[in-house]
């Protein structure tokens, strides 16, 4: 193969490997990109349910402090407390179901419309409740319990229910992460084998060829050293890439002229000397 198919061979060989690591290097950012957005998903849904679930027990306090100063002044207080609590979870529902779908958990939103029923059905019981308390039909604890049970009962499925998406989401993001990582770990195997290979050929390649040049040349070399002294009986045979085998063509063309030459000069020499020992011979005669 020629010097210059060996280069451009080594060169086409380096820039595919130059284009797949881009190539693996853009696949593994954009795969971290996304990552990391369904991450920042999982993040702003946790974080929806996890405030749900502290309001969701926040208002269970406030009705078990209701019940205990039913007949006391700070009733009112923890009223009042409860109701800005639910407005609260309300608020924190309305924002999950316009939020979900655009963190990709479309899905659940059936579900949070199940927490806002289960949320507005205890309310209203507990509304009902207070209206009798004020009322003064009902003045006891036990009372008071019985009155909004059906309402507790319904505003459990709420409680279960963030819980255990919460536990699902947190799942759910662990195996993001992990995937994440996983995928992270192989890209960068896969560059490193990628650099690694590209460093050989580029070593193989660039270090061969010079080789393949510098050495046949050194050969040459000293066959025209020994030409241009007179030995050129060996005929110059080296192999190698087609640009070296056309000069060692033409350094044995070189060889064959100066044997021709050598050859030449050689019968020229002996006739000249003969001519030169007939005439010295004539002289000779004629001055006897």
């Amino acid at each position: 193969m020629s010097i210059k198919k060996t280069l451009l061979l080594a060169f086409g060989v380096l820039s595919l490997m130059i284009i797949l690591l881009l190539s693996v290097s853009l696949f593994s950012s954009f795969k971290t990109q996304v990552s990391t957005t369904q991450l920042i998903h999982d993040h702003e849904v946790s974080r929806g349910f996890t405030a749900v679930a502290i309001n969701a027990q926040a208002i269970r306090r406030y009705e078990k402090e209701y019940f205990i100063y039913l007949d006391h002044e700070k009733r009112e207080k923890y009223w009042n407390e409860w109701s800005e609590t639910k407005n609260k979870i309300s608020a924190i529902l309305d924002d999950l179901e316009k939020n979900l779908p655009m963190c990709g958990q479309a899905a659940l939103v059936p579900e949070v419309q199940r927490w806002r029923e289960a949320l507005d059905f205890y309310a209203s019981e507990f509304t009902k409740l207070n209206q009798q308390v004020i009322a003064g039909n009902i003045s006891t604890t036990l009372g008071a319990n019985d009155a909004v049970q059906d309402g507790k009962n319904r505003f459990k499925e709420l409680l279960d229910g963030v819980d255990t998406q919460i536990e699902s989401i947190f799942q759910e993001a662990k195996i993001h992460a992990d995937n994440a990582q996983s995928f992270n770990v192989i890209a960068l195997i896969i560059i490193a084998v990628i650099s690694f290979v590209a460093v050989i050929i580029a070593v193989v390649s660039f270090g061969r060829v010079p080789k393949s040049v510098s050495f046949p040349i050194v050969q040459l070399t000293e066959l025209t050293t020994l030409i241009s002294k007179g030995k050129a009986n060996e005929m110059v045979k080296i192999g190698g890439s087609p640009e070296i085998v056309e000069l060692s063509k033409s350094v044995e063309r070189l060889r064959v002229a100066t044997n021709g030459l050598m050859e030449r000069y050689k019968t020229s020499k002996g006739q000249y000397e003969n001519l030169r020992d007939r005439i010295l011979a004539a002289k000779k005669r004629k001055n006897q």
